[in-house]
């Protein structure tokens, strides 16, 4: 019995020289890629010629406004999507969503203001192939969403904006973007259902504050 394991391991041995030890000792054993090509497939590089022109909707899923004052707050988000479209490190894009805040506050309300942060920061990632994801002017990837971007890429993105504020094109209206928005906002991300109703509310709020 002692002889039949001596035996065994002398051949589990003998396995493991031929296929592993002998291998790598006469540099047969496979070189791994380089650490710069396995980036490139797990990281979208970003060019210029990448880079779509700058298109807004407005607040997406969100209205634009009140129905008696229907862009109201429309500019922020307007300049909200400037800072999108560009993408950029994730303390940029908090600070874009707390300028957006501050920006709906100071139109609407404190309430709604603090429902489209909620709404931006849940919404917003750059992990979900959203038209509205953070760095939507770039392809999307979703491995690396959040990035410092060079120089180069930064001043092909503000001349896109400047071409477009030279000649703005106004979103389409809520009405008319809603269904398909809402569909896919919801599609991607559930849990925005409750924030569009809490928006929605709020809105109705401040339509009926105008009334009186």
């Amino acid at each position: 019995m002692l002889w039949a394991y001596i035996v065994a391991i002398r051949h589990t041995l003998t396995l493991w020289l031929l296929l592993v030890a002998l291998p790598l000792a006469t540099g047969c054993a496979p070189e791994p890629e380089p650490e710069s090509q396995t980036q490139d497939i797990i990281n979208v590089q970003h060019t210029v010629a990448d880079l779509a022109p700058f298109t807004t909707d407005g607040c997406s899923m969100f209205p634009d406004g009140t129905r008696s004052a229907p862009t109201r707050w429309q500019h922020c988000c307007v300049e909200h999507d400037f800072a999108y479209y560009i993408g950029g490190t994730r303390a940029e894009r908090r600070a874009a969503d707390a300028a957006l805040a501050d920006c709906v506050e100071e139109s609407a309300s404190g309430a709604l203001g603090n429902l489209m942060w909620a709404g931006v920061r849940l919404g917003g990632t750059p992990g979900l192939p959203t038209w509205w994801r953070w760095g939507y002017g770039w392809k999307y990837d979703p491995f690396d969403g959040y990035r410092d971007l060079p120089q180069e890429l930064l001043d092909a993105a503000e001349t896109e904006i400047l071409a477009y504020l030279d000649d703005p094109t106004a979103p389409i209206p809520y009405e008319e973007r809603e269904g398909d928005a809402v569909a896919e906002a919801l599609s991607a991300i559930p849990q925005l259902g409750d924030h569009i109703d809490a928006v929605l509310d709020e809105v109705d709020r401040l339509d009926e504050e105008a009334d009186d």
